[in-house]
């Protein structure tokens, strides 16, 4: 039985806004862009260190029939989200 992939999707770290405390130290699996990575995915993927980390602009290159996703919770939400502010990593590199 074969265990399906399962994937943390991340903003590119160019994109304009970010939230505070995001990582900036992945890269997208496929075409190994750089993302960054709020403080709810870095729990994500410390609670499951076998998520691999897909760029945005990857995921949305997949066909929406072949796409399984899965929402956060209202609950969820509410614990992990941040409001987005200025992203002062794009432009540095």
């Amino acid at each position: 039985m074969s265990k399906e992939v399962q994937y943390l999707v991340c903003q590119p770290a160019d994109s304009p806004l970010t939230v505070a405390g995001s990582s900036f130290d992945r890269t997208c699996c496929k075409c190994m862009r750089q993302v960054m990575v709020a403080p709810s995915g870095q729990k994500m993927l410390e609670a499951a260190p076998g998520i691999k980390v897909l760029c945005l602009v990857c995921f949305n290159k997949i066909p929406e029939n072949q796409k399984d996703v899965q929402p956060m919770r209202p609950e969820q939400e509410a614990e992990f989200m941040a409001p987005p502010v200025r992203n002062a990593w794009k432009g540095r590199n």
